[in-house]
């Protein structure tokens, strides 16, 4: 993990090699699964919700899409929308809403049991309203200075799920599953006040490091 010195802006780095490389393994997935042609007439979709986020650190309400274009291949997307904080409601973090996305490219390893390996690009932004307290008057008196920052982490990861069967009642199958990658983070303060940090307790607080990992569980129930 690498600490910032400084109040960072949302900026997204845009490597073309980066891109190159994601390009090319797409071009080799659909040279190792081409012998079966994409037929767009034939694709499927299905949504599932997952359970798994209420349970985030940035709790959402999220749903996970799905498009399948082959026997093998599917187009996937996550998406959240995030409503609090796990910390909201305290004498600095007040409110935070926010929204995740994570498009996927999945390739079915198994059909019985049913297993997916899948490359991923996470993205996730939140905005929180927070205040800080502040002596003056040789501790006269205290000053509440209230603000916000944003966050927003991206980055590249991979993951696999296994489906299990539920019987035949209306949820037929429950999905879990891992996925890991790196994410970059950047965070924007309404005012240099409320940068975190400043002693032990807050030294490692998320907003203070430009690169975090990425490491999720995923538990997700097959709607339709």
């Amino acid at each position: 993990m690498m600490r910032k010195d400084c109040i960072s802006h949302l900026t997204i780095p845009m490597d073309k090699t980066r891109w190159l490389a994601l390009i090319f393994l797409l071009m080799l997935t659909n040279i190792h699964y081409g012998a079966e042609r994409i037929d767009s007439t034939k694709a499927k979709y299905s949504m599932s919700l997952t359970l798994s986020a209420i349970a985030n650190t940035y709790p959402a309400i999220q749903l996970g899409h799905a498009v399948q274009i082959s026997d093998k291949l599917s187009i996937g997307l996550e998406t959240g929308y995030i409503f609090t904080y796990a910390t909201d409601n305290t004498d600095f973090y007040k409110s935070t809403r926010g929204f995740r996305l994570r498009p996927e490219m999945r390739m079915k390893t198994s059909e019985n049991p049913k297993r997916e390996v899948y490359f991923f690009y996470n993205y996730r932004y939140v905005k929180s309203d927070v205040e800080h307290k502040v002596s003056k008057g040789n501790g006269a008196y205290t000053e509440v200075v209230r603000g916000d920052f944003t966050r927003l982490m991206h980055g590249p990861g991979v993951g696999m799920d296994r489906y299990y069967s539920l019987g035949d009642g209306y949820f037929k199958t429950l999905k879990v599953g891992m996925g890991i990658g790196f994410a970059f983070n950047s965070t924007s303060y309404s005012d240099p006040i409320f940068q975190r940090g400043s002693d032990i307790f807050t030294i490692f607080s998320p907003e203070n490091f430009e690169y975090l990992p990425i490491i999720f569980f995923h538990l997700s129930l097959p709607i339709f």
